[in-house]
């Protein structure tokens, strides 16, 4: 197990370092100079060729591109993403602000989507075909239909508008969380409830199951086996998609005004700050890493064929 886990480590450094590369020629690739991009960005009317010249000088776009990318990864690796070009204020200081939010909406989705997707999925699994499991997937399906900006400004209409009972926007206590935290998870939960009531359904009758019940071991212990053995394909789907609750927080923070990473980083798009950009990339790239990694090391802890493969 230690060489398995090892090896799955060893495998983010090439894939590091291909993300970080990427990142870094971000301000490369454009058809503009990169002095011309920055200049831009901090509203200078005229850009004159002595400007572009002396700012070539501050940034270091007159040295090597490999010299600047060590410089710029060395940096990186201690969290040191430079200044913005917009305010001037550190870039690591302001995407940790962001991201502090950005993870406690998430985490609040990640845990009430592990929550009812395991209860609806088990549930309409041991009753299929029951009134209950028709309905439970008739209307998760029709919510997780609903595109999740809808269902945000849905949720403000009615609860905030309409009874107000929750306020509109804002980071204020836990109130705030109840409607983005539904109007996110929603639509997680409609598939992973799926996920886990169709792979239950797969695996119910296996023969270790039938030797199971045939030996008279109790309904609630055979159930027990059969999501054991049917969460592997719902832990590496949910693993993956943690980075992209992460990233897709965006919609939901521009609906209720959340201060979070996404919010930054369109601001920062539109106003091509781009060592936000840069920044927030290389965090989401290695996020999305880390998560596929750790899915491979947890299914690897449920499963041992997947240690000896």
């Amino acid at each position: 197990m230690k060489s398995y886990i090892l090896k799955r480590i060893l495998f983010l450094i090439p894939m590091f370092f291909m993300v970080s590369f990427l990142a870094f020629m971000l301000i490369n690739i454009s058809a503009k100079r990169p002095a011309e991009i920055i200049l831009e960005a901090q509203g200078v009317p005229d850009i004159t060729e002595e400007l572009i010249e002396k700012t070539n000088e501050d940034y270091g776009f007159n040295r090597p591109l490999l010299v600047r990318y060590g410089d710029w990864l060395s940096d990186a690796v201690h969290l040191d993403f430079g200044k913005s070009l917009i305010d001037k204020k550190d870039v690591s200081k302001t995407i940790l602000k962001a991201f502090g939010y950005t993870l406690k909406l998430s985490g609040a989705v990640i845990i009430v989507t592990l929550i009812f997707s395991l209860i609806l999925g088990v549930t309409c699994a041991v009753f299929e075909g029951s009134l209950f499991d028709k309905a439970t997937r008739a209307i998760m399906f029709s919510l997780s239909s609903v595109p999740t900006y809808l269902v945000g400004i849905i949720c403000m209409w009615f609860f905030a508008v309409k009874l107000g009972v929750l306020p509109t926007s804002g980071i204020g206590d836990y109130r705030n969380f109840i409607m983005p935290t539904f109007a996110m998870s929603i639509r997680y939960i409609g598939f992973y409830f799926r996920l886990i009531r169709n792979s239950m359904l797969e695996n119910v009758n296996e023969n270790y199951i039938n030797f199971l019940r045939s030996s008279g071991v109790r309904e609630f212990k055979r159930v027990g086996h059969v999501l054991r053995n049917s969460l592997q394909t719902a832990i590496a789907s949910f693993s993956m998609a943690i980075p992209g609750m992460i990233a897709g927080t965006v919609v939901i923070e521009s609906v209720f005004a959340w201060p979070g990473l996404g919010r930054l980083c369109v601001s920062a798009i539109f106003a091509r700050d781009i060592p936000i950009i840069q920044a927030y990339i290389l965090l989401m790239a290695v996020f999305y890493c880390v998560f596929n990694i750790g899915a491979d090391i947890l299914n690897a802890f449920i499963n041992p064929k997947l240690r000896r493969a």
